[in-house]
């Protein structure tokens, strides 16, 4: 077996979203582990994990940003949805009944 000669583990921090009584905070802890480096750092439902050298601000901004596109994307089909259903609606609305 050969040894590894890569450097390719970083630390890492984890930043979650933590809903109480109503307010969203973003909580930030480091990885007990190193993890590997990787090419991009995608949220994985409300918890982010990024490496250190991000610091904390741009860890918890990059999470909450994509939370809020989130938001805007499944607000957007719902206005769509609803359009349609008035739409729907109204025309249904029109029928003549035999």
């Amino acid at each position: 077996m050969g040894e590894q000669v890569a450097n390719n583990t970083e630390t890492q921090y984890r930043t979650s979203l933590v809903e109480k009584d109503g307010k969203y905070y973003a909580v930030t802890d480091p990885n007990p582990k190193k993890g590997t480096i990787r090419g991009e750092y995608i949220p994985y439902g409300t918890t982010l994990v990024y490496p250190k050298s991000w610091g904390m601000k741009k860890g918890s901004l990059e999470l909450v940003e994509h939370l809020i596109e989130d938001q805007e994307k499944l607000l957007q089909s719902a206005q769509e949805r609803l359009q349609n259903l008035k739409k729907l609606h109204s025309e249904i609305s029109e029928w003549r009944e035999k």
